[in-house]
């Protein structure tokens, strides 16, 4: 059998057109292969991304656990600061009453020593009656 080359193309230049197309077949399955490399390293980076944020958000879960924690004893400490004043308050009237009887019972006490002094014994009745009164 006796082939006839078209003109132009010679066995050869068939050669090289092999070559080149085996090559840009080559250079195809390069970049798959690259293409592969790169997507399994991002799924890599993911997965180590997601173990690094794991104990972050856990942190972030108990961050928010404390401060509701940190809320509630905040909203008791409030609730015993009120009633303390209110008993602090009351420890004050109850110590202006009590300064009240005791400035009567000296005046009594005067009164009796020194033969009948009245205004000793007038300004510790205003005095006792005021705290009564106001109380």
């Amino acid at each position: 059998m006796n082939v006839q080359p078209i003109e132009g193309i010679t066995p050869e230049s068939l050669w090289n057109t092999a070559y080149v197309i085996l090559a840009v077949i080559g250079i195809v399955i390069v970049l798959d292969k690259l293409n592969d490399i790169w997507i399994k390293r991002q799924d890599r980076k993911s997965k180590i991304q997601e173990k690094q944020q794991a104990p972050v958000n856990n942190l972030d879960t108990r961050l928010k656990d404390i401060e509701k924690r940190l809320d509630s004893i905040d909203d008791k400490l409030s609730s015993d600061k009120r009633r303390l004043d209110r008993i602090e308050a009351k420890q004050a009237s109850t110590d202006e009453g009590f300064r009240a009887l005791c400035q009567s019972n000296l005046a009594l006490l005067n009164h009796e020593l020194h033969n009948g002094n009245g205004d000793e014994m007038e300004a510790a009745q205003k005095a006792l009656q005021k705290y009564l009164i106001e109380k």
